[in-house]
């Protein structure tokens, strides 16, 4: 679904992205084809450990994502490439599910929120250090 959506509406000349529609669209290809092969030819119990360290992976780099305008924060002295917003709503999703995670004693849930909500915190760390306008 991401990926229609994405590619509906993207345009096709979108240079600012990290990476071509054409590079997202071979990604989801190859993401959906190991997790059929994962899926297909794993037990059930190393399909669902595999498929974990694969969501996690994917949360961590979502949130570290904003990161990417590291260079681009230091050389303008402005965080204003940072998504505060996002970063900002990342704290309480992060923290929400570190308790969450607790209660279950859950690594799967546990590492990627805890991750993620250090990730955050630097960005809004680098907003408030930088000023995000």
């Amino acid at each position: 679904v991401y990926t229609c959506t994405f590619l509906q509406r993207c345009p096709e000349t979108a240079d600012w992205l990290p990476g071509s529609r054409g590079i997202h669209l071979k990604l989801s290809a190859i993401i959906f084809i190991v997790v059929v092969g994962l899926v297909k030819f794993l037990t059930k119990s190393n399909a669902l450990k595999a498929l974990g360290v694969m969501g996690d992976a994917s949360n961590i780099l979502m949130y570290s994502g904003p990161l990417a305008a590291i260079r681009i924060i230091q050389q303008e002295q402005s965080a204003k490439s940072l998504p505060v917003g996002f970063s900002m709503a990342a704290v309480g999703n992060c923290f929400l599910w570190i308790i969450y995670g607790c209660y279950l004693s859950d690594p799967y849930i546990l590492v990627p929120s805890g991750v993620g909500m250090v990730l955050s915190i630097v960005q809004l760390t680098l907003a408030a250090y930088f000023g995000a306008s």
